[in-house]
C-alpha cells in the first residue's frame, strides 16, 4: 500500500527590522552613548546622537544589507508576510507470503517512508527537516513437528535525519569579512546574529544536523508445547551503527546587546548601536582544526 498526505497552512509572519535611518546610525535624536569618548569616567554622546559613518564596521554594514527593510507599521512588528509551511509525508509497504511447503512459511516486508517539512522565516531564520526511514524483514518459520515451530527473522532498518538551516552550503561569514575555519563547503552556511529588539539573522547555532542511523537483527525463537506446559527460548542479535554530525557555531554566534551604547552602567534600549560598532557583547565560533562532529 502507499499514503500520501500533503499538508499547506499558510500564516501571517511578523517581525521587527532595522529602518533605513537606522542602518545609517540615525536613531530619530534618541541619545547614544560613544564607548570610546569617556568624560570624568562617565561616556559621552555621539554629536547630534548619530553614529558617524566613519564609525559604522563595515561587516556589520553588510550584514544589514541582507536584511528586508521594514514593508508595515503595526503594533506587531514593522516587517510582515504571508508564509507557508508546506509538510509532505509519503509511505509505502510492500508485503510477499509464500507456502514453500506444508511445513514452511517464507514472508518478506519492506517499508519506506519520507517526510519533508519547512520551516518559513526571513533573514535565513528558515529551515528544512528531512526524514527518511526504510525497513526490510525476512522471516522463515519452519513447523518441525507437530509440538514444536521455529520463526526465524532477519531485519534491517535505516533512519536519515537532516536538519538543514537556510543559506547551507554558502560561505557569507567570508561574505561578511567575519572569521570561519571550516573549509568543508557542505558546511558554510550563516553566521548566527543576535540584535536585541530585532529579529535575529542566520537561524539556530546548533545546525546544519546529519544523522544516519543503521539497526541489523537476527532473531531467532523455538515455540514447544509439552502438553500441560509450553515452553520458547531462542536468541536476539542486534547491531547499532550509529553516524551523527552535528558542528555548532560553525560560522560564528555574535550577540549583540546595547551594553556598549548606553549610559555608563546601562545598556541602550536594542543592540542596534553596538552592531553598527561590530561590539558584540559575546561570540563563539568554532575551530575545525583535529574537530569531529561525530563525537561528544
Amino acid at each position: 500500500n502507499w499514503e500520501q498526505l500533503k499538508l499547506r497552512q499558510f500564516a501571517t509572519q511578523f517581525f521587527e527590522l532595522p529602518t533605513a535611518n537606522q542602518r545609517q546610525g540615525n536613531f530619530g535624536g534618541t541619545t547614544i552613548y560613544d564607548p570610546m569618548a569617556l568624560s570624568s569616567g562617565n561616556r559621552t554622546a555621539f554629536p547630534n546622537n548619530q553614529i558617524p559613518t566613519s564609525r559604522i564596521d563595515p561587516s556589520s554594514l553588510e550584514i544589514l544589507s541582507h536584511y528586508p527593510l521594514p514593508n508595515t507599521s503595526v503594533a506587531q512588528g514593522n516587517y510582515t508576510q504571508v508564509a507557508d509551511n508546506p509538510t509532505n509525508n509519503n509511505q509505502a509497504n510492500l508485503r510477499g507470503d509464500e507456502n514453500l511447503t506444508p511445513s514452511d512459511l517464507l514472508f518478506v516486508r519492506y517499508s519506506i517512508t519520507g517526510s519533508v517539512q519547512l520551516t518559513p522565516s526571513i533573514n535565513l531564520n528558515s529551515g528544512n527537516t528531512t526524514i527518511n526511514t526504510q525497513s526490510g524483514v525476512i522471516g522463515y518459520t519452519r513447523i518441525v513437528s507437530p509440538r514444536m515451530v521455529n520463526d526465524l527473522k532477519v531485519g534491517v532498518q535505516r533512519y536519515i535525519f537532516d536538519l538543514l538551516p537556510e543559506g547551507l552550503g554558502t560561505n557569507y561569514a567570508s561574505e561578511f569579512g567575519l572569521p570561519i575555519y571550516t573549509t568543508d563547503p557542505s558546511f558554510f552556511r550563516a553566521p548566527t546574529i543576535s540584535v536585541s529588539g530585532y529579529t535575529s539573522y542566520g537561524g539556530a547555532s546548533n545546525v546544519p544536523v546529519f544523522r544516519a542511523d543503521s539497526t541489523y537483527e537476527l532473531t531467532d525463537a523455538v515455540s514447544w508445547n509439552l502438553g500441560r506446559h509450553s515452553l520458547k527460548f531462542g536468541g536476539d542479535v542486534r547491531v547499532y551503527h550509529a553516524n551523527n554530525s552535528q558542528p555548532q557555531n560553525l560560522a560564528g554566534t555574535y550577540s549583540f546587546t546595547g551594553v556598549f551604547t548606553g549610559a555608563t552602567g546601562k545598556s541602550f534600549s536594542t543592540g542596534l548601536c553596538d552592531l553598527l560598532l561590530g561590539l558584540p557583547v559575546s561570540e563563539t565560533i568554532l575551530n575545525t582544526a583535529n574537530y569531529d562532529a561525530t563525537r561528544l
